[in-house]
């Protein structure tokens, strides 16, 4: 524990030097003032960013964003809180990626609003089609129970709305990814490999980067989660059950954490191969090095697209029980929400060599303030 709150106090001295102005919510920061259009994807400030997209899994969808107060669960308390989503929540007053964007940028476009029914099947307990409903999901493609395999149709779905000869084909956005859970909660059974998940990514990408320009590609690190599903459980009635019923959310949610090919340890040392291969993909395809693997587009070099990788892996001592659903204590609710959306927009303001490879879990953390000087970081200089 000493050692805990050493890195924390480390960790808040380093914060407080690189971040000169802060501010407890995004509210609270001043506006910035207006400016030349940028002249790459490597020039972007918060309020040039006129778009916000997602792909992803439950995590992005905002499932059981909520937590409940009844003493048994049911079938309707599964709910995608799409409006509450730490990277797409539109909701007034959610603790969001895109509400911070929207605070430098009013006309922001995609954030998700409101909530609608998770679909459940009985086989695999959340439904592994996909199905979007645009009026609450705007660009937030990402869909519960998906994995890696699932890119290329939420890929589809983003660029019927966002791509080449679409109205917002000019548009500067940002697209984050988030993906790997599901991936990794079946990572145990034959055929399923680091390298297919890294390939799967990879070319899920550039099939997005086919269809769409402008655009900075936000690729998002793993939480360790295979050590978050045991922590509600040191709060005995935290999580809740259905009544008379032996469901274990968990033999769906991560089916290998029991498996004998499996266990704990196992999806630990997946989650880090996946973070080391979502890095290399990142760096494989941004910059000069997309432009030799893509080609320019419509004969000009491209300028507009690249992409980056932010790690996100809170200490696990740190992580409250609270700040995770009691649905199935194993989701972030919205306490959760607020501490990744945080630490996940700070981030963006941070150069490579910067930016927390671990992190202490405070949801109150202050946010950063950009000035009419500061910049998303991309790997590479301003041209």
């Amino acid at each position: 524990m000493t050692r805990v709150l050493l890195f924390t106090l480390c960790i808040a001295i380093l914060f407080n030097n690189v971040f000169s102005l802060t501010a407890k919510d995004i509210s609270e920061c001043p506006p910035i003032p207006h400016h030349s259009p940028p002249i790459s994807v490597h020039d972007l400030r918060a309020d040039d960013i006129r778009v916000i997209a997602a792909l992803g899994d439950s995590v992005t969808a905002g499932l059981v964003a909520k937590n409940v107060n009844t003493t048994y669960l049911t079938n309707e308390q599964f709910v995608e809180y799409r409006g509450l989503s730490w990277l797409m929540g539109g909701d007034k007053g959610a603790a969001s990626l895109a509400n911070y964007f929207k605070n430098f940028q009013p006309d922001l476009y995609g954030s998700s609003i409101g909530d609608k029914p998770a679909r459940l099947c009985e086989e695999t307990f959340f439904c592994l089609d996909s199905r979007h409903d645009p009026s609450v999901d705007f660009l937030n493609a990402a869909q519960s129970g998906a994995t890696s395999n699932e890119l290329p149709e939420q890929v589809d779905y983003l660029t019927e709305q966002i791509g080449l000869h679409t109205e917002h084909a000019t548009s500067w956005k940002l697209i984050n990814i988030f993906i790997g859970f599901n991936d990794a909660s079946v990572s145990c059974l034959p055929g399923k490999s680091v390298e297919q998940y890294k390939a799967n990514v990879k070319n899920s990408l550039i099939q997005l980067f086919e269809r769409v320009d402008y655009a900075l590609v936000n690729i998002i690190g793993i939480m360790q989660y295979n050590d978050l599903i045991h922590i509600t459980d040191k709060v005995p009635g935290y999580k809740k059950r259905f009544q008379g019923n032996t469901t274990d959310l968990l033999n769906f949610e991560c089916y290998c954490c029991r498996h004998p090919d499996g266990g704990i340890k196992f999806i630990g040392e997946k989650v880090k191969e996946y973070n080391r291969v979502l890095s290399e993909v990142a760096e494989e395809l941004s910059g000069s090095v997309f432009n030799d693997i893509m080609g320019p587009l419509e004969g000009k070099v491209r300028k507009n697209v690249s992409v980056v990788y932010q790690p996100m892996n809170p200490i696990i001592a740190t992580v409250p029980p609270h700040s995770l659903s009691n649905v199935d204590g194993y989701h972030p609710n919205t306490v959760g929400y607020t501490y990744l959306s945080k630490a996940l927009w700070n981030q963006l303001y941070l150069p490579k060599d910067k930016k927390a490879r671990i992190d202490v879990f405070n949801a109150s953390r202050p946010v950063f303030c950009p000035t009419e000087h500061d910049r998303l970081k991309t790997y590479q200089r301003i041209l």
